[in-house]
């Protein structure tokens, strides 16, 4: 009997203990309500939030747990260290915190409970407040200052820190023997993923408290840009474990930085953009790093991971805050949406005067020429949306025709193979672009140069001036971006009245920069073929023989295309081939006048050397006892070019050929 009893108690024991394994295995740890003694003890505090940014007025709970042996007392005293700003009372299992005064205090958070070493656990709570008004009445809850405490030690290292626990069964007593079997089982506690804290450097702020695990570093709702970064995480014997690196304004990306490093800058007033953050060492092989970026009028952007750009990149959009998170390989996390605010590809192209289509170029690209005096003629813009379709449309206003249609991506806008001058442009996005982002667009005009920057669909360059554009620039930023827009984008140009003074002056001054050429050939190019032969297209177009002297054929090529009459100035042969036939003509008329008899206009021909017969030239305006000319066969004479070093009195100058415009 009694064996047989022994038997089935074994058999008990056995059991238990299966039992009591099949438990372990599922928990990975078992539930222990007293130490050793049989104390009651506090285990761990934890808060649920290690700082605060509150505005006056403003109340904020925080949820907060404490881990205790069975019996043990889990309730909490909190102390303020500066009652002015902030006070904080328990209630309802939060710690209640109301924003009194602008400024700064912390929280200490403190178990009432004594923890195994005979010392309370304490948490810190960072409270940053703003603005004004505050209740002086409001109740300030407080605990003695000489309780000894320590901090809650929850961030050390306790992977493979084995706990032993002993179990004691009794299976069954008789009147003759007692079985008391012992078991002791050994687990492994969960592993503690380390701490990464970052550190915010933000906009009129200045450094920002620490933050970690996933917490907002930076600001939201209050449009102030993130400037700097610092991202601490380190081993157990201090070496990095992380690099990362910041794109930011009129910079780009800088170089990689590693923990407690700046990424960035500090004081210099540049917004951060993006950001990309890897894991390095033995970090890399056993964690992910996750990290999401609140980008101005966009709000919250999804996850980054492992390097990814999160954020935007050239857009001239302002990073704001950032989290951060280290999570265990292999680890399911949600990502949300897009993680980075990407620019679409944009790529245009422009027809030139004589050249045809130029290569296409892309963002912020120059498309055209400048200082060739080439018209901009057709343009070619393609951007495509994210279902495909086009993303833009965009139209020209041209000379003789005014405003075209609307085109789609890839259409022609102004007119190629016509002569025909493209004056100003219209641009703007379309479909899922448009919410997204802006486009700005500016003109490069003959004798203006560049205007200020155009947006979405407003007219830059000219009109009524018959005033041609010669290059165009192009980009897309982020919606609603701040940008420098360097002026205005448009001008309405008065009329000039063909037969006038004024139009005789502007088509000179667009000639400025022509070359004469080497030979008979790309008359019309105003720089290639460059040589000493004496070719232009003045001397074609007006029909006399090409290779000869041409500062006479210049002056009548300016007055034929400005549309003047025949009979107020020299235009027939042979007053065009030689300059003192030129001078003769205006001294029979007694048009002419020498120097310091007469002060000039514009518009009047101007005659140089010690008679008059070796130079000609055209008056385009006299300042500050300055005459300035526009004149052709000049600078070594090859070319077309403004001067404006002629006194009045210079010995150069003989004198002045009055034309009676209208």
């Amino acid at each position: 009997m009694l064996g047989r009893r022994f038997m089935k108690g074994q058999q008990r024991i056995a059991a238990f203990l299966m039992a009591l394994v099949m438990i372990i295995g599922g928990v990975g740890i078992i539930p222990i309500n007293a130490d050793a003694e049989g104390r009651k003890i506090v285990k761990k505090l934890v808060v649920k939030q290690t700082s605060l940014k509150l505005e006056e007025g403003e109340n904020e709970k925080v949820k907060y747990k404490v881990t205790a042996t069975t019996g043990t007392n889990k309730k909490i005293v909190v102390k303020v260290s500066n009652k002015k700003v902030i006070s904080a009372k328990v209630s309802g299992g939060k710690i209640v915190v109301r924003a009194k005064k602008e400024g700064k205090s912390t929280i200490t958070v403190m178990t009432k409970a004594k923890n195994k070493r005979g010392k309370r656990i304490a948490k810190k709570i960072q409270v940053l407040v703003e603005n004004e008004n505050y209740d002086e009445d409001e109740l300030d809850y407080d605990f003695e200052d000489n309780e000894s405490y320590e901090e809650d030690e929850t961030t050390e290292n306790t992977a493979n820190n084995p706990v032993t626990t002993e179990v004691r069964v009794t299976t069954e007593n008789t009147s003759d023997n007692s079985i008391t079997t012992e078991a002791t089982i050994t687990t492994k506690r969960k592993e503690t993923l380390p701490t990464i804290s970052y550190q915010a450097h933000v906009q009129e702020i200045g450094w920002m408290p620490n933050v970690k695990d996933g917490a907002e570093a930076g600001t939201t709702g209050k449009t102030k840009r993130l400037e700097g970064l610092k991202i601490t995480l380190q081993d157990d014997k201090g070496n990095s474990m992380i690099k990362y690196r910041a794109h930011v304004e009129d910079t780009g990306w800088q170089g990689w930085r590693t923990s407690g490093q700046v990424a960035g800058t500090e004081e210099q007033s540049k917004r951060m953009e993006g950001i990309q953050i890897q894991l390095t060492g033995t970090y890399a092989e056993k964690y992910d790093i996750y990290y999401c970026v609140h980008v101005a009028r966009f709000g919250w952007l999804g996850w980054a991971k492992n390097g990814e750009t999160a954020g935007s990149e050239g857009l001239a959009l302002q990073a704001e805050a950032i989290r951060i998170k280290l999570v265990k390989k292999n680890t399911a996390f949600s990502v949300g949406g897009r993680h980075v605010i990407v620019r679409p590809n944009l790529t245009y192209q422009a027809h030139c005067a004589y050249l045809g289509w130029k290569s296409a170029v892309s963002n912020e690209g120059l498309a055209g020429t400048i200082g060739e005096k080439r018209q901009l003629e057709g343009l070619k813009i393609n951007l495509a949306d994210t279902d495909g379709k086009s993303g833009i449309e965009y139209r020209a206003h041209v000379s003789d025709v005014g405003w075209q249609g609307w085109k789609n991506s890839g259409g022609i806008a102004g007119t190629t193979g016509e002569s025909r001058k493209l004056e100003a442009v219209e641009i703007k996005l379309k479909g899922n672009l448009a919410n997204d982002f802006d486009i700005y667009y500016r003109m490069h005009v003959a004798d203006i140069g560049w205007l200020g920057w155009a947006k979405n669909g407003e007219t830059a360059g000219t009109t009524g001036g018959a005033r041609q554009a010669e290059a165009i620039e192009i980009k897309i930023v982020g919606r609603g971006a701040s940008v420098d827009r360097g002026g205005a984008a448009y001008q309405k140009l008065t009329q000039i009245t063909a037969g006038t003074a004024a139009e005789a002056v502007r088509i000179a001054a667009s000639q400025i920069g022509y070359y004469e050429k080497a030979s008979n050939y790309n008359l019309d190019d105003f720089t290639a073929n460059k040589g000493n032969g004496n070719y232009t297209k003045y001397a074609r177009d007006i029909g006399v023989t090409n290779g000869q002297d041409w500062c006479t054929t210049f002056m009548i090529w300016c007055m034929k295309q400005a549309g003047i009459s025949s009979d107020v100035y020299p235009s027939s042969i042979p007053y065009n081939l030689r300059v003192d036939h030129m001078r003769d003509w205006f001294k029979a008329k007694g048009l002419f006048r020498t120097k310091g008899t007469y002060i000039p206009k514009a518009g009047d021909f101007i005659f140089f050397g010690s008679t008059g017969g070796t130079h000609v030239g055209m008056v385009e305006k006299v300042c500050n006892g300055k005459v300035y000319t526009i004149e052709g066969n000049t600078r070594g004479a090859t070319m077309v070019d403004r001067h404006t070093e002629y006194s009045l009195s210079n010995s150069w100058v003989f004198g002045y050929g009055i034309v009676n415009y209208k």
